[in-house]
């Protein structure tokens, strides 16, 4: 089971801290304002749509975090998180009330259905909450496969 705990440092720094089936892969501090959002969608949407071949579910298959954010790799190396890729961005948008849900619909493709959409929100909503809860010096776990998001003090 891959564990990423997100250590809450301030209002402006986390660390995610990544451990496989108790080994410790990674760990790398994040600035929150650029990361924490487009980390937690990408968990949703892929738990979502039960996507073993994202951004999560690569780092559970053992897939290193400094090969998948290489941007240099080429696209075609992990197809499906390229097309996560493209869901993770506008769904960002709309769930940080930068897009209509009308121009979300209709940049999604059709095989992401309007329940997979309340899905997304559903957790999204339960995911974003627990970190709000996360006090300074704590930390959210996440895990993958998917449960639910876990304040660790």
């Amino acid at each position: 089971m891959l564990i990423a705990r997100l250590h809450r440092h301030s209002a402006e720094r986390h660390t995610l801290a990544l451990s496989l089936d108790d080994r410790p892969l990674a760990s790398v501090e994040l600035e929150t304002r650029s990361f924490l959002v487009h980390d937690l969608v990408h968990w949703c949407v892929e738990a979502e749509l039960e996507l073993d071949e994202g951004f999560w579910g690569l780092l559970a298959s053992g897939v290193p975090l400094e090969v998948l954010n290489d941007r240099e790799m080429p696209p075609s190396t992990f197809t499906t998180l390229g097309q996560v890729e493209g869901l993770v961005g506008p769904l960002q948008s709309y769930l940080q009330g930068r897009l209509p849900r009308q121009l979300l619909v209709e940049a999604l493709p059709a095989s992401f259905t309007p329940a997979n959409l309340s899905g997304v929100e559903a957790r999204f909503k339960t995911a974003l909450g627990a970190w709000k809860a996360t006090p300074f010096g704590a930390a959210l776990e996440l895990t993958w496969p998917p449960g639910a998001p876990v304040v660790i003090s």
